[in-house]
């Protein structure tokens, strides 16, 4: 991580406002209230392979946190694996983790949420919990 690049809250390391995409193919606005890595509040970095990172702030009380596909989550770690390239999509190339009391994990694992389906409305189809369904199944199936 010595060579990573840092972008602290300032754009680089993601791609701008409006490039993003649910699974579903819906806007993933940075309004959406979980995800803004131009926020004062979140940092981001590159890694050398090109993975872009962002972490969330912390929260005041991890036990009080019902965030998107989870609960009890005290931050939370966003993943690019292939940086500003496309997709830049929710559920194929863009996933996020949980940082818990007790260790990190997918978002939606603790809840068995469902919203990792392209064809799903509403809710459904925004992919929050992929890579949860990635990590148990051991593949997109979906």
């Amino acid at each position: 991580m010595s060579n990573a690049k840092e972008c602290g809250n300032k754009s680089g390391c993601f791609k701008e406002s409006g490039q993003y995409k649910r699974l579903n193919f819906a806007d993933l606005g940075y309004h959406d209230n979980y995800w803004d890595p131009e926020n004062s509040a979140y940092n981001s970095l590159v890694l050398n392979d090109g993975v872009a990172v962002s972490f969330s702030r912390s929260f005041n009380e991890c036990d009080s946190n019902n965030l998107a596909g989870s609960t009890n989550s005290c931050a939370r770690i966003f993943l690019d694996i292939n940086g500003r390239k496309n997709p830049n999509q929710l559920g194929r190339d863009f996933f996020i983790f949980d940082i818990k009391e007790d260790g990190l994990e997918p978002v939606g694992c603790n809840s068995n949420s469902s919203y990792c389906n392209p064809k799903g409305s509403g809710t459904r189809g925004f992919g929050e919990t992929c890579a949860c369904k990635v990590l148990k199944e051991g593949a997109m199936n979906y």
